[in-house]
């Protein structure tokens, strides 16, 4: 609601030509949780000043929630036992294409929660950004999956694309790794999963894949 709840600073110097990282960690005590029936969400926006001049601004949206999985009782969100009722979308509306507006992909997501879902598997690619907003914002549990089912170089770059871009949404809960692959069952299809799966787990260790 534009009040500051937490605020952080630091100092790095980073040579020409070079990349370096600062961490940062501030607790903010008794956040507003993003749940499915009450999706929370907080700006994080990052500044960057050299000689005390401002050269760069970013803002990310977030929301606080814990998740656990349990073999015998099932989903938690927040603690709260959960049922996933989802759906699996391919990025496609019918007779206007994949290029829409955010206003039709929000549409679709107001009938889904009409219809009773609360879950969203994207279906098989990364999906448009202004769609992932949209589900932070109607408190949907997202599975993100990418697109092939493989270690190459292109296809790992591209992965790699993809929990950097969404890993702050609270609302992805899984990553998926493949679709309907046939060499899953082999010896080279569990290689390829296990390669596929050790960088997911590099870049975010906080959720299943």
């Amino acid at each position: 609601a534009g009040q500051e709840v937490a605020r952080m600073s630091g100092d790095i110097s980073v040579p020409a030509r070079r990349t370096d990282t600062l961490n940062l960690t501030k607790k903010v005590l008794s956040p507003a949780l993003w749940d499915t029936e009450s999706p929370n969400l907080y700006t994080l926006t990052t500044t960057l000043s050299c000689s005390g001049r401002v050269i760069d601004e970013s803002k990310v949206r977030f929301g606080f929630r814990t998740i656990r999985f349990d073999a015998r009782e099932g989903f938690f969100l927040n603690d709260r036992p959960v049922k996933i009722k989802g759906v699996c979308c391919h990025q496609d509306y019918g007779l206007t294409g994949k290029a829409v507006p955010e206003r039709v992909q929000r549409y679709r997501l107001e009938l889904l929660r009409e219809m009773g879902a609360n879950g969203y598997r994207t279906s098989h690619y990364p999906q448009a950004e202004a769609l992932m907003d949209a589900l932070d914002e109607a408190g949907f549990i997202v599975m993100d999956e990418t697109r092939w089912f493989s270690s190459a170089p292109e296809h790992m770059a591209e992965l790699s694309m993809l929990v950097k871009r969404d890993r702050n949404h609270p609302s992805v809960f899984f990553w998926s790794v493949g679709n309907e692959e046939f060499v899953f069952t082999t010896d080279q299809g569990r290689r390829i999963a296990a390669s596929m799966m050790a960088l997911v787990e590099k870049l975010d260790p906080t959720r299943p894949v």
